[in-house]
């Protein structure tokens, strides 16, 4: 076949595609018109959505609540980490923020962020942020992005 007659071959299954959609779809839809001679059916009204169960206060506070080791877990995390209560920062140009948690679990994950500056300069301000903090930096695990 010559590259025309691909070209009006295609074109003709597609008016055919698109027909038999338009003859289909108006089959499917409902008319407002009735079709027949019988009776026109009443469906009622809608079934409104179910109210929430009603909890108590103590009921709800109890889904927050943390296991004593749970709290001592996440107060230790957060001693040997000082560095979070400053994040996100950005001094100089760079920007420091959390990213999550590194694949080890154990590791908070950093980006740093160095858009008109080197990655020289982005390790010494996170470096310098990390002694300001008095934070040994051993808690992260950094991924530089210019």
């Amino acid at each position: 076949m010559t590259r025309p007659a691909v070209i009006v071959a295609l074109a003709t299954a597609a008016i055919a595609a698109a027909a038999l959609a338009t003859i289909s779809s108006d089959n499917a839809r409902p008319t407002d018109r009735p079709t027949g001679a019988g009776p026109r059916v009443d469906i009622g009204e809608p079934t409104p959505t179910p109210a929430p169960p009603a909890l108590s206060v103590p009921a709800l506070d109890r889904q927050d609540r943390a296991a004593r080791r749970q709290r001592h877990a996440e107060s230790a995390a957060h001693d040997q980490r000082p560095l979070l209560t400053q994040l996100p920062l950005t001094r100089a140009g760079v920007s420091i923020d959390i990213t999550g948690l590194h694949t080890d679990g154990r590791h908070t994950l950093l980006t740093i962020r160095h858009t008109r500056s080197s990655r020289r300069h982005a390790r010494a301000v996170y470096q310098q942020a990390l002694r300001t903090a008095r934070d040994s930096g051993r808690a992260y695990r950094i991924r530089y992005r210019p």
